[in-house]
């Protein structure tokens, strides 16, 4: 469940090893670029 903390959304993920962990952040960057969207 996402929570606030300092203004912020926050949400921690736990992966079993960085492979588990590279995809879902490759698939949000792919998709950002696709939107033109590089947030700061």
């Amino acid at each position: 469940m996402w929570t606030e903390k300092n203004n912020a959304l926050t949400q921690t993920f736990n992966f079993k090893d960085f492979t588990d962990a590279f995809s879902p952040t490759t698939k949000v960057a792919l998709l950002a670029e696709k939107m033109n969207h590089h947030p700061e």
